[in-house]
């Protein structure tokens, strides 16, 4: 799923104006929408009557106990500016790491091209370990196990949204993990798999639906932290005017601060 990391929920609504609409090319493209950005902060009133529920680890992942906490907070405080109704919903969205992970492995290899496997040293070791494992792996079975868990996930998705309008939850599992090295399997002291990192992501990318990262604050560590927000289908407008709500009662730098 294509997106823009801005500085501003202004700059995100003029990325969505700038992008949007239908490309022949792209046989899923949607008929063009107007107005993003010049109707910000127009659901003011439609927010106040939103069900939304918190549900840091989507049913689906681990999160670290310092994250949940700033998290949980977080989306109390967003709830308690914005006037929305919260709610609470017994969630559990299947793991769709493994099978996803396989099949996204395909368009990897896909770009790498000619290239493969001779620039295996110069990926990172989760995209070569994905490649290699899908040569061996990857056939009929696999993708009817693919396909089994994305219709599983789409339902699951589909349930929730019937059930509340706007749900909070934690974008990742922990603070960022190191470039180099292997997907951590530990997060803020509590153990999970690998595939835990991508879990809370994932979920919106293959359903479809839109959401947003917004900024909460640094954990001890020094790294930053953000809660996840995700909206029906085609309800950008309630993701930027909750995203304005959340920017306007706690402002962000628009610059990274410098560290030695």
């Amino acid at each position: 799923m294509e997106g823009s990391v801005s500085r501003s929920v202004r700059d995100s609504a003029r990325f969505l104006d700038v992008t949007n609409g239908f490309d022949l090319d792209d046989p899923k493209s949607l008929p063009r929408v107007e107005g993003f950005e010049e109707k910000l902060g127009t659901h003011t009133e439609e927010i106040r009557t939103l069900r939304v529920a918190v549900v840091p680890g989507l049913g689906c992942a681990t999160v670290g106990p310092e994250s949940e906490e700033l998290i949980r907070a977080a989306a109390e405080e967003l709830i308690a500016v914005t006037g929305m109704q919260r709610i609470d919903i017994d969630l559990r969205l299947p793991n769709i790491m493994g099978a996803w992970g396989l099949t996204g492995a395909v368009g990897t290899r896909k770009s790498l091209g000619d290239l493969w496997p001779d620039c295996g040293a110069d990926i990172t070791g989760a995209m070569r370990v994905g490649i290699e494992r899908a040569e061996v792996s990857f056939n009929l079975s696999a993708m009817v196990k693919a396909e089994t868990r994305r219709v599983e996930l789409n339902t699951a998705m589909a349930a929730m949204f019937a059930n509340t309008d706007i749900v909070l939850a934690a974008t990742n599992p922990a603070t960022a993990f190191n470039a180099e090295g292997h997907l951590p399997s530990t997060f803020e002291g509590v153990e999970a798999r690998s595939s835990n990192n991508g879990a809370l992501t994932a979920p919106s990318n293959i359903f479809g639906n839109p959401a947003a990262a917004l900024p909460v604050g640094l954990a001890s560590d020094g790294l930053p932290v953000s809660l996840q927000v995700l909206a029906p289908h085609y309800r950008e407008d309630l993701l930027l005017d909750l995203g304005r709500a959340w920017e306007r009662h706690r402002p962000w730098p628009l610059l990274a601060h410098l560290t030695n």
